[in-house]
């Protein structure tokens, strides 16, 4: 797969997220976070309480998810909620282990939540997301497993 000329990766498709990307949201999270960081259910249990409340009570206006997809195949994630009147919050940041590399997270920065401050939280553990968070000018919190 060559990258575009503006640097950008013809065959990434960022999409809102569905009712049946969900359940692979969960899913994902827990198998890559347990064969990455070696973190148990609970962390699964954790962003599925996440996703149950997204679903249940996003503002559909201000707060959105979506999905990559790389030729077809779902690639990543992301929930971009609020955290007050003037910040976004990106979440449940996930780019599966084939996609990583591909400008995904670029993308998502500059796309998904405007240009309101977007703090990522995110465990100190996970180092692909530190480089994500520079390249996109985005603040970066670190929260414990």
């Amino acid at each position: 797969m060559s990258p575009a000329p503006d640097g950008a990766t013809p065959d990434v498709l960022l999409r809102p997220a569905r009712p049946d990307d969900l359940d692979w949201v969960v899913a994902r999270h827990g198998e890559l976070y347990e064969q990455e960081y070696d973190w148990d259910a609970r962390f699964e249990a954790l962003v599925a309480e996440v996703v149950a409340a997204y679903a249940a009570e996003h503002d559909s206006v201000r707060e959105a998810a979506w999905v990559a997809e790389l030729d077809g195949r779902r690639a990543g994630c992301v929930f971009c909620v609020t955290k007050d009147d003037t910040t976004a919050q990106l979440r449940l940041l996930l780019v599966e282990p084939f996609a990583r590399g591909l400008g995904i997270g670029a993308a998502w920065s500059t796309s998904a939540c405007g240009s309101r401050e977007v703090p990522a939280t995110t465990p100190s553990s996970c180092g692909p997301t530190t480089c994500w968070c520079r390249r996109g000018g985005s603040t970066k919190r670190r929260a414990s497993n």
